[in-house]
């Protein structure tokens, strides 16, 4: 006698045929606009290849609605492009140029 094994509930999933599976984190996504605005360091972490990246661009695609593109820093350390930058005080030189004075600056680490 066989037993069906339960299939996991995935939530909100997107199939296509050159999309990679994306899950919906409706609580973390939530959890960043809660604290969009607050003057404070936001922390995401998990194991590798978790979604932590996948998750902070699709919050900068949503924050690209309510803010100019120029508020928005977006940084992945495993671009070779951004480790030409330098050193971490050539990134934070580089990353201090690019903030508009008067404006919050979104800066999602990748």
């Amino acid at each position: 006698m066989s037993r069906a094994i339960p299939q996991p509930d995935f939530g909100n999933v997107f199939l296509g045929a050159d999309i990679p599976m994306l899950i919906e984190r409706k609580p973390y996504m939530q959890t960043l606009r809660d604290f969009k605005d607050e003057h404070i360091i936001k922390v995401i972490s998990g194991v590798r290849r978790c979604g932590k990246s996948t998750l902070l661009e699709m919050f900068a695609d949503e924050l690209q609605q309510t803010v100019s593109e120029g508020q928005i820093q977006f940084y992945n350390f495993e671009d070779l492009d951004v480790l030409s930058i330098g050193d971490y005080k050539q990134l934070y030189d580089h990353i201090k140029v690019k903030i508009i004075p008067g404006k919050m600056s979104h800066r999602p680490p990748a």
